[in-house]
């Protein structure tokens, strides 16, 4: 199962769709829930769903956490310092040093 989103009338809604073969072996893709509009799903209308679909599965509280993320610049220096370190030979030295030891 996985979630959809889907457009009408210039509106964005949220479904819950299900995959599954016919008997033909064809994927077919059929709607389990209409979950609104994305604009009226707010965080108090989805942690109790959420938290409802925990339950069945056996899980005891809402495992949502909140995305976080470190911009790509962060690792310029990384990157960098990382073609330095080849450009040097350092990886080619140590690796035979390695190897002889």
């Amino acid at each position: 199962m996985y979630t959809k989103i889907t457009r009408s009338g210039g509106r964005r809604y949220l479904q819950l769709v299900e995959g599954y073969r016919d008997d033909a072996g064809k994927v077919r893709h059929r709607v389990i829930a209409n979950l609104g509009r994305i604009e009226d799903l707010t965080p108090e209308k989805l942690d109790p769903l959420i938290s409802g679909l925990n339950r069945v599965l056996g899980r005891a509280e809402n495992t949502a956490s909140h995305l976080t993320h470190e911009p790509a610049q962060s690792y310029g220096d990384v990157f960098a310092l990382h073609e330095l370190w080849k450009d040097l030979g350092f990886d080619r030295a140590l690796s035979r040093a390695l190897r002889s030891g």
